[in-house]
């Protein structure tokens, strides 16, 4: 029988929209069939990520503390013999380990994971862990100018690459897992998980397969990674300081000329670091450990004359935020942290460089601030404005990711209200110094590490970066 035409024409959108929900249906399963690998392992990469590089971040703050404690002795030949030669001895046995055991464990490691994700280098992720650890703690724990952000990123990196190892995933999952723990391990070392995401997409944008999947697996980790951070470290900003107030708009110009001179800035810092690293490379054996062990005296010295010459940068910050210092006293520590910074990682020790780039831009915000205040140019700015937008602008120069510098400076303080005079003064530093002709430093560090193989540089790598 024939139905009438209100009836078929119902029966229809009836069939056909149970054909649409089909359809969906199937796609979505297929989405989910394909993407559930990834997403579930990034899961798992963020939660091991997290843990690990927060026990990493306790065992450096009870380092901190002891040592601390140790240089307020009286006693000088501790001070001045035993407490540096004890610097000097962890350093070598640091140094030693990389070396011995795992060389693409040296340095901040950001360089070898954008070589691993640009299938240029390989990376042995059970003897980089170990190494990149206990190496760490020993360095930075002795009081080396480094930061813990450099051992978060590469051991993130090389959980990521060990799930796919261990669980014998497919190896089209690699990039993503080690995209992934890279990622979470720059979230766990500030409890910046917006940074972490921005640093993976904006610092390895050559590196890292951009798509829709990959993105939900480096946001994943790093939510992940920010919640066992959390639980572990507590849930409180990496730098304590009072939210401040926005600047008058008659005021924003001061932050433009400061992020043109932390452009000049950057370029000398990064000349200085990688000629100081090509020098450190070129010694034979024993000059070089003469010179390691140097270094590591030298930092036990300054951390006799002052605890403010040494360590990661996170306290020093504090305290210049904080309490009013003369502009002498900010001048030495800005050059002695300057130059310490450039000698600890050029040993190849296990550290970062985020960390004494963000002190070496608070100090010099500080000092900004204060010629501003005594000129009588700045209204109502107080010198932690400047000591704020510092910190963003001499990463932003050197590394040359201003959007990461940015928000890695508001989460790691708090002062979300900064963020125009950050943009201004990040943007500022990022342009001068490409005006100057610098190259992003891990970009550089990178063509290093491969020439190092005889591997010959990749002039696209540089057009990605820069152009």
């Amino acid at each position: 029988m024939k139905l009438p035409f209100p009836i078929r024409e119902a029966t229809h959108v009836v069939s056909e929209g149970a054909a649409q929900s089909t359809r969906l249906a199937s796609r979505f399963l297929e989405a989910q069939r394909k993407g559930a690998p990834l997403l579930l392992t990034a899961t798992a990469v963020g939660a091991l990520t997290g843990t690990v590089a927060s026990l990493f971040h306790k065992v450096l703050d009870w380092a901190d503390k002891t040592r601390e404690v140790v240089w307020a002795t009286d006693n000088p030949l501790m001070t001045w013999g035993i407490i540096p030669a004890g610097v000097a001895i962890a350093l070598l046995i640091s140094v030693w380990l990389v070396r011995a055991w795992a060389p693409q464990a040296g340095g901040s490691g950001v360089q070898v994971v954008e070589g691993l994700l640009d299938g240029v280098l390989s990376m042995r992720w059970a003897r980089v862990i170990p190494v990149k650890f206990i190496g760490g703690f020993l360095a930075l724990g002795s009081g080396l100018l480094m930061g813990r952000e450099g051992p978060s990123i590469q051991i993130g990196a090389a959980i990521g690459q060990g799930c796919v190892k261990i669980l014998r995933l497919p190896k089209t999952l690699m990039h993503g897992l080690v995209a992934s723990g890279a990622a979470a391990g720059l979230t766990a070392a500030f409890n910046a998980p917006f940074a972490g995401i921005l640093f993976m997409i904006e610092e390895m944008r050559p590196q890292f397969h951009y798509n829709v999947l990959s993105v939900q697996a480096v946001v994943l980790a790093c939510a992940v990674s920010d919640v066992m951070t959390r639980l572990m470290t507590g849930d409180v900003n990496d730098i304590s300081m009072p939210i401040l107030a926005m600047p008058e708009r008659g005021t924003l110009w001061l932050f433009v000329v400061f992020g043109m001179l932390f452009g000049v800035l950057g370029f000398v810092f990064e000349r200085v670091l990688l000629s100081t690293v090509d020098w450190f490379r070129s010694l034979s054996r024993w000059p070089f450990i003469f010179a390691v062990a140097f270094v590591g005296l030298s930092i036990g010295w300054l951390g006799g004359a002052d605890l403010r010459f040494v360590g990661g940068g996170e306290e020093v910050l504090e305290g210049f935020l904080t309490v009013k210092t003369p502009l002498k006293f900010l001048a030495i520590v800005f050059a002695v942290r300057f130059v310490a910074t450039v000698a600890s990682y050029s040993t190849g020790a296990p550290g970062g460089l985020f960390a004494p780039m963000l002190a070496i831009g608070t100090i010099a915000g500080v000092a900004y601030g204060q010629v501003v205040q005594d000129l009588g140019l700045g209204g109502a700015l107080v010198p932690a404005h400047f000591a704020v937008a510092g910190m963003g602008a001499f990463f932003a120069a050197v590394v040359r990711a201003p959007l990461t510098g940015i928000i890695l400076t508001a989460e790691m303080t708090g002062n979300f209200t900064q963020i125009l005079p950050l943009m201004l003064t990040c943007m500022a530093a990022t342009i001068t110094a490409h005006s100057l002709g610098t190259r992003p430093v891990y970009t550089a560090l990178l063509e290093r590490t491969l020439s190092q193989q005889g591997k010959p540089p990749d002039p696209a790598r540089d057009e990605d970066k820069t152009g």
